[in-house]
């Protein structure tokens, strides 16, 4: 398996704090025949300079740049570059263990995708076997693997065959729907739910996108849950799509309080259109009395959210 090449395709954008770790632990895997592909995504900070020092003493790092324009702007472009056989991708501020490249190609030759569970207990090395319709609604469902790539290995075939690419249109769960549309195109996948040594060193800096209120990144995890309830249901189970209805409603309701908070605007047809698709999807008890004050009395419910941060109105 050493003869096959494996691309790992890193985004960079103002990683100077944390680049040189990251690039440090991907050149010291156990596992050598990479190409490490950095994208720098218009960084202004001192970020390409690092790369472009560290790649002057490491042949297989590969350095390109480009106009800042998102993160899945800058993943296309690493899979355009890419000449290996597998693919990985890792955050700029995060590092992975020694055996994070040896420990998935292990298994993916006689498999469509490999996966690990996030908290994996450190121990014997074990794994499962899963179908299609397995593997999506684990994405779908449980946390410890989800829709992230980071903790993914696949098959570079079935992403140029298929034309698959991040959406660049959405900031938020771009990756999920990545992950679900190139699931639909396997047979089997494998997840690794224990291994002896950690894998992946996760590092959630406070002015990430996950932690970011923005309507604009809400509003693209509204897009992404659209899309794979339209268009994948067939191949999700009943309680999946119950749980994935469930956060649609709720990111439904993020959207509307933040374009109150942001705009300071009230907005009926605003309210009515992110809220009237949702209407026929089963919710808990808080979801229902949110969206019944919501669409009963908008106006008096909102502003009392507003009077939380001292906003009010301005119509």
């Amino acid at each position: 398996m050493e003869s096959d090449l494996v691309s790992i395709i890193i985004p960079v954008y103002n990683c100077e704090n944390y680049i040189e770790r990251c690039l440090d632990s991907v050149s010291h895997q156990s596992y050598h025949n990479l190409e490490i592909i950095v994208v720098n995504d218009g960084s202004t900070d001192n970020s390409g300079k690092i790369v472009k020092r560290l790649a002057s003493s490491d042949s297989r790092i590969k350095y390109f740049e480009q106009a800042n324009k998102g993160v899945s702007s800058a993943r296309n472009f690493g899979l355009k570059q890419a000449m290996g056989k597998y693919c990985c991708f890792v955050d700029s501020d995060d590092k992975i263990g020694r055996d994070y490249v040896s420990t998935m190609i292990e298994f993916i030759s006689d498999s469509d995708l490999v996966s690990f569970y996030q908290n994996s207990e450190y121990k014997k090395l074990s794994y499962e076997v899963l179908e299609k319709e397995q593997t999506i609604n684990l994405v779908l469902d449980n946390q410890q693997v989800s829709g992230i790539p980071w903790n993914k290995m696949y098959k570079m075939s079935i992403i140029r065959n298929n034309r698959l690419e991040f959406d660049t249109d959405i900031s938020m769960c771009e990756d999920l729907l990545f992950n679900i549309e190139y699931i639909s195109f396997i047979r089997t996948s494998k997840v690794i739910t224990s291994s002896p040594k950690r894998l992946y060193f996760y590092n959630e800096r406070t002015g990430s996108a996950l932690r970011k209120k923005d309507e604009r990144i809400i509003s693209g995890a509204l897009k992404a849950y659209d899309e794979i309830l339209n268009d994948y249901a067939k191949i999700i189970s009943a309680e999946t799509i119950r749980k994935l209805q469930s956060a649609y409603v709720d990111v439904a309701i993020r959207c509307v309080l933040f374009n109150s908070y942001r705009t300071t605007k009230f907005d009926r047809d605003y309210i009515n259109k992110q809220l009237n698709f949702v209407k026929k999807f089963p919710m808990n008890h808080k979801q229902h009395v949110v969206y019944l004050l919501l669409m009963t009395i908008p106006k008096i419910f909102l502003s009392l959210y507003l009077m939380k941060y001292n906003k009010s109105f301005i119509n």
